[in-house]
């Protein structure tokens, strides 16, 4: 194993030499691109506390390699303000954005299926968060952002599984029963809701309202 740089990036060779992994940054500049390839080989993992307490990135970008966002990857990043999550994303772990309090936006694209404990927990501006249904799990405490809303007097908000939107194929029940169960904030669903039977489900639930589109144009 050894460590390489470009830029102000490091770059650990893992002991099989067949992949790269992101362990560190020393540099002072707000925009950080991280390498899809080093050498020649695939970067696919983002090592824990990598990041870690950074106050001068604004944005980030992640290349489609990254399969993995180890812990505390980037805690404390104050002034992270929006995340976009490549389609080769396939476990975030517990704590990665924990506390980073500028971050406004954040957009799941591709294959997740998991985010760790506490992985948002802290990030005290975030108001908008899109990830599709191939999320089968989610830690404690990852979302309480929705209890920071609250306490800000928010009373609703709109959540959107793109995954189902314009599709007229049903919207995502589980992911709204939970969000139900969890907090008092009024919840509008929105994406895939397609039928009456939708609706019905949806107002069992207690949630505060549901959006229609195309499923309305087309009679459904």
């Amino acid at each position: 194993v050894f460590n390489v740089k470009r830029g102000y990036v490091t770059y650990e060779l893992n002991t099989a030499q067949d992949f790269y992994i992101v362990t560190g940054y020393e540099g002072f500049e707000k925009e950080i691109e991280i390498q899809r390839l080093y050498d020649g080989l695939r970067v696919i993992k983002i090592a824990d506390n990598a990041f870690y307490d950074n106050d001068n990135i604004t944005s980030l970008t992640i290349p489609n390699s990254v399969e993995q966002i180890g812990k505390y990857a980037f805690y404390s990043c104050d002034s992270l303000e929006s995340l976009s999550i490549p389609d080769g994303l396939i476990v975030l772990e517990k704590s990665a954005f924990q506390n980073c309090a500028e971050l406004r936006t954040v957009s799941f694209e591709g294959n997740l299926s998991g985010i760790g404990e506490k992985c948002f927990n802290g990030c005290s501006s975030l108001n908008s968060v899109t990830f599709k249904d191939s999320v089968d799990y989610v830690g404690n405490e990852c979302f309480a952002f929705c209890e920071e809303l609250e306490k800000k007097g928010v009373s609703c908000v709109i959540c959107t599984d793109i995954s189902k939107d314009g599709l007229l194929s049903g919207t995502n029940l589980e992911l709204y029963a939970a969000l139900a169960r969890r907090f008092s904030i009024r919840i509008t669903a929105s994406g895939g809701v397609t039928t009456v039977d939708d609706v019905r489900r949806l107002a069992e639930m207690k949630l505060y309202g549901a959006i229609l589109g195309k499923a309305l144009y087309t009679g459904m």
